[in-house]
Formats: C-alpha cells, structure tokens, sequence
C-alpha cells in the first residue's frame, strides 16, 4: 500500500510527487457533466454555455483555477435547488 503525506500545503507546493490525473478534454468535460444533468435540458444548456466561457478564459488562468471553475459547475448544477 503506498504511503502519502496527508498534509494540507499551499497549493503549488509539493510534499510527495503524485501521479498525474488522466488528461480530459472539454468535450468529454461536457459529455460527462450533461450526463449528470441529463434529466434538465435548460441544465444542460447552462453546462454548455458555461465551459464555452470557461474554454475561453482557461488560456489567462492557472490550471488550478480552471479545475476550480469545473469543480464548481459540478457541484451548482448537481444540486437539486439549482434552477438555471
């Protein structure tokens, strides 16, 4: 079993090298994010919109930021008091 450190640092810093996360792109972002939403077409018209603005702005933005961004569309449009 590998051993971790669980420690919380400042993002940016390392305390064990860990390896990277798959590569997605934003079509599959989307796919999978409207599949979540699947049941609410104004929820998945919303998702399309929103990566469509944060496609453009990812280029001006931290990786972290983005993935932020994303975490955040996740969690708002899964919720079940979102109404777009």
């Amino acid at each position: 079993m590998a051993n971790f450190d669980t420690r919380i640092t400042r993002a940016g810093t390392k305390v064990h090298e860990l390896p990277p996360l798959a590569t997605f792109s934003w079509e599959m972002t989307e796919a999978v994010l409207q599949e979540m939403v699947c049941g609410s077409p104004a929820k998945m018209i919303f998702v399309h919109d929103y990566l469509q603005a944060a496609r453009k702005q990812a280029m001006f933005l931290p990786d972290e930021e983005v993935l932020r961004m994303i975490l955040g569309l996740a969690m708002t449009v899964g919720s079940e008091d979102f109404r777009p």
